[in-house]
């Protein structure tokens, strides 16, 4: 009996994960990024209400006290 294309597939990709020993050892667990606090008050910069450019407030490194966009 003659192999198919999805056996012989399934095959190979067994063999690879086999010898693969990146997907046979753990993977570490994802590192937090470090929350950009605010340079006067010191809370995280964040933008809740969604009224300011966050991508601003975290450039100056402004919370929403003290941040003037103007």
């Amino acid at each position: 009996m003659a192999a198919t294309n999805d056996d012989l597939h399934a095959a190979i990709a067994n063999y690879l994960r086999r010898h693969n020993r990146r997907i046979l050892a753990p993977c570490p667990p994802p590192v937090p990024l470090a929350s950009v606090r605010c340079q006067v008050c010191g809370h995280p910069v964040d933008d809740d209400g969604g009224l300011f450019n966050l991508a601003d407030m975290q450039l100056r490194r402004q919370c929403e006290r003290h941040y003037a966009p103007f």
